[in-house]
């Protein structure tokens, strides 16, 4: 069983969120999930993060390593 883990792009940290891969590439990843990121960006902002119209397949072609930055 493959997961992708999710690490915000900014802080470089992991996100309390991980995808499961099903094999379906046309498969919504995550639909109507906001993440909320506990880190900050260099301005002192926080990140809210939403994955509208992402698929499983655009997931898996831009992780590495089985990390996502978002």
């Amino acid at each position: 069983m493959q997961e992708i883990l999710f690490f915000d792009k900014y802080a470089g940290k992991i996100l309390p969120v991980t995808y499961v891969i099903t094999g379906d590439g046309n498969a919504p990843v995550l639909p109507n999930v906001t993440i909320k990121s506990p880190y900050k960006t260099l301005d002192g902002r926080k990140r809210v993060i939403t994955l509208k119209k992402f698929t499983e397949e655009m997931l898996i072609e831009r992780a590495v390593d089985g990390k996502y930055y978002v």
